[in-house]
């Protein structure tokens, strides 16, 4: 799934891009790992204004000394050159330098560039803006290290929920649309991944690869993800670990470990109410326009004074057991009568029973 369209990740893109352009190395935490294209989408919007590169610093080496000899190496050590020495060299000045895994180094290799960055954006600030090289730093793992303390010249990120429902309703949406399906199935397919992703696009991706009976019925999957996670149902739900939003939502491969699935089960409840409701109300009022005459000449001998256009599936249910309805109409009115009610009490439909829906 390519994120970075989307509304949530190009709003964080965006607010990186202009901390940077204000001149502030940037700071960028993920749980777990970097979202795939990250790097190549930023440097790809900012290589116009910077000379752009990407470096991976060695473990061992100092990041004052790692730094100096990439960039500047004429400067000379017997000056004892410090950071104001580097942001003041014409040759260093300029850049924007990617730090390549950082977040994974070893715990005193990690805290050194933590503190480098720190003191550098201390230094910096001696340099105007348009000369002043920046750095961008990704902190991932589960959990990410903690960010240096933020400056003026140096700003923190979190990736915490930059992605939401909306996103993924979007890109399930681009995804179906080559779907050969109808227009209401592939809402309610789209919609399924949104609620029950939530915010992860990767699971969300993972049932977009699947078809429609294990869209509609995903707990199998689920598991499976949970599984490949090594995640049980007593695992903690935290943004750092990446087994929840920041927000504290559950990932839905945790959630389709709870015993009764009652989250997951909710999710697919409310993707099924938002998409087939409407049908059901659809269908209702096309059903009642086409047999109106024949609902009015009923109510008028019962001196029924409902206009047949105000009949709820429920009473509708009664109505059509008179003379005039053929047994197909009755069964349609009873199966959506007991479909409304089961979304009304809360309870989603089975997967077949919201397919053969959806397909009307």
């Amino acid at each position: 799934m390519n994120l970075w369209p989307l509304p949530g990740p190009a709003r964080f893109v965006q607010r990186a891009e202009h901390a940077l352009r204000d001149g502030a190395s940037v700071v960028v935490r993920f749980p777990v790992e970097t979202p795939g294209g990250f790097g190549e989408h930023v440097r790809s919007r900012l290589q116009e204004s910077w000379r752009c590169t990407v470096f991976r610093p060695e473990p061992a080496i100092p990041p004052f000394r790692s730094i100096r000899e990439r960039f500047v190496p004429n400067l000379p050590n017997e000056w004892n050159p410090t950071l104001l020495d580097l942001c003041e060299h014409e040759d260093f000045q300029g850049r924007l330098i990617w730090l390549d895994g950082v977040g994974r180094m070893d715990g005193d290799d990690c805290s050194a560039w933590r503190k480098f960055l720190a003191d550098y954006a201390q230094a910096s600030r001696n340099v105007p803006e348009f000369q002043r090289t920046v750095f961008v730093a990704v902190l991932d793992g589960a959990p990410p290290v903690d960010p240096p303390p933020e400056d003026v010249t140096l700003k923190c990120f979190d990736w915490r929920d930059a992605v939401d429902e909306t996103d993924l309703l979007l890109a399930a949406h681009e995804r179906l649309h080559s779907r050969d399906t109808g227009s209401v199935m592939r809402s309610l397919l789209a919609t399924t991944v949104a609620r029950v992703a939530s915010w992860d696009p990767d699971v969300g991706a993972r049932l977009l690869d699947e078809d429609d009976d294990t869209i509609l019925d995903p707990r199998p999957l689920l598991q499976s993800v949970a599984r490949e996670k090594g995640w049980r149902s007593d695992t903690t739900a935290c943004w750092e670990l990446g087994t929840a939003s920041g927000n504290g939502v559950p990932h839905a491969a945790l959630a389709s470990l709870e015993d009764p699935p009652r989250d997951l089960r909710r999710r697919l409840w409310s993707a099924q109410a938002s998409v087939l409701l409407p049908s059901i109300a659809g269908w209702r009022w096309n059903l009642l326009i086409e047999h109106r005459t024949l609902l009015a000449e009923h109510l008028e001998r019962e001196g029924d004074p409902t206009d047949p256009l105000d009949l709820d599936v429920g009473e509708l249910t009664g109505m059509v057991q008179r003379p005039g309805f053929d047994p197909e109409v009755r069964r349609d009115v009873r199966r959506m009568h007991r479909w409304r009610n089961e979304l009304a009490h809360l309870r989603p439909l089975p997967a077949s029973a919201a397919r053969l829906l959806a397909a009307r």
